[in-house]
């Protein structure tokens, strides 16, 4: 087992937290793998990011204009040399064999996609979301992947990618996407730690809710399904279930 996988970390700014999530990777266990930041044009001063980037063979930076995370992941993606995409969020970490155990788990099953379970930072749990192996167009409907759980193989993003109109829900539309390609199989081992806040969508009715909408309009060529799926958000709206 020595594939290759590119990490791709989309930031704005917050640098702190930069650092602490690229030492994350930089513990991890299997060392095959190059770090592509891309800057979301920060305005804070970058230079210690720079400085650890000078001081490694693996870590790449990338610059754009302020166009969101979407764009960002998506142009990293562009230039990744991986056999494997793996995604980080700056404010998010990795536990140090996360890489290792879930590359094994894919090469061992060829699997093209998987996702992990994974701790919430804000009271410590859990989330077992590695347990569920998605389908479509059930994703749609329910999905608790968390996007720093992800490892795909680079072929399917040749066919898929972030969709950069969408501000929220943007990577459940695109599991939803990959998902008429292949199964999204989970792998119940907690291997990453999420940032949760009252900004994140995790905790707030309205982005959730705008991210439903935002999946619905995803499935392009089906009416009933899309019928169905908005009947569902406006059931889960009234009993107030978001």
């Amino acid at each position: 087992m020595n594939a290759k996988v590119s990490i791709v970390i989309p930031f704005y700014n917050r640098i702190q937290l930069v650092l602490r999530c690229i030492k994350s990777v930089i513990a991890q266990t299997y060392g095959n793998y190059e770090i592509i930041l891309v800057n979301d044009g920060s305005t804070e001063n970058i230079d210690q990011i720079i400085s650890l980037a000078n001081n490694s063979d693996n870590i790449k930076i990338l610059y754009q204009v302020n166009k969101g995370p979407s764009a960002a992941r998506n142009y990293g993606i562009s230039v990744a040399e991986g056999e494997y995409i793996a995604f980080l969020d700056s404010d998010d970490l990795w536990k140090k064999n996360k890489l290792e155990l879930q590359l094994n788990y894919m090469i061992k099953n060829q699997y093209l996609y998987t996702h992990t379970s994974y701790s919430r930072s804000d009271s410590g749990k859990i989330v077992n979301s590695g347990k569920s192996t998605y389908r479509y167009p059930f994703v749609g409907f329910h999905c608790r992947i968390a996007t720093p759980t992800v490892i795909v193989h680079k072929s399917l993003l040749e066919e898929c990618n972030f969709d950069e109109s969408i501000k929220v829900g943007e990577d459940t539309v695109l599991w939803l996407n990959i998902s008429n390609i292949t199964p999204l199989f989970g792998m119940n081992v907690d291997l990453a730690t999420v940032h949760i806040d009252k900004d994140t969508t995790a905790s707030s009715s309205s982005l959730k809710i705008e991210a439903f909408f935002s999946i619905n309009k995803a499935f392009r060529n089906g009416y009933f399904i899309r019928l169905i799926h908005l009947v569902y958000i406006w059931i889960r709206r009234f009993f107030k279930l978001f």
